[in-house]
């Protein structure tokens, strides 16, 4: 699926995190390919861009610990092309794409 980022903003410990592992974030207003979508430890939508592969970093879990992933990025940073909300629905549909391939 493609979807547009409508929010390439960062806290600065983000991006000091961010830097120290060389990771690439998505910009805004660019488009993007939708890699896989899950859900994190919150229950929200994150998603992996095709565009952007990162390496794994250190990442605090409250049932893990600290566990290594690649980082992904929150769903509500992105819309559809047309600048719709990308619902449930379509994140379903997306993951069907997923399990096929």
């Amino acid at each position: 699926m493609e979807a547009i980022c409508i929010n390439g903003s960062f806290p600065g410990e983000y991006l000091a995190f961010y830097a120290q592992h060389n990771v690439k974030t998505p910009n805004q207003d660019s488009i993007y390919n939708f890699r896989s979508v899950s859900r994190n430890s919150q229950g929200r939508y994150e998603v992996l861009l095709e565009e952007i592969i990162n390496p794994e970093v250190p990442i605090k879990h409250p049932i893990l610990g600290v566990s290594h992933k690649e980082p992904a990025w929150d769903l509500n940073r992105f819309r559809t092309l047309a600048g719709d909300t990308i619902t449930e629905e379509m994140v379903k549909e997306i993951k069907k794409v997923d399990i096929v391939n």
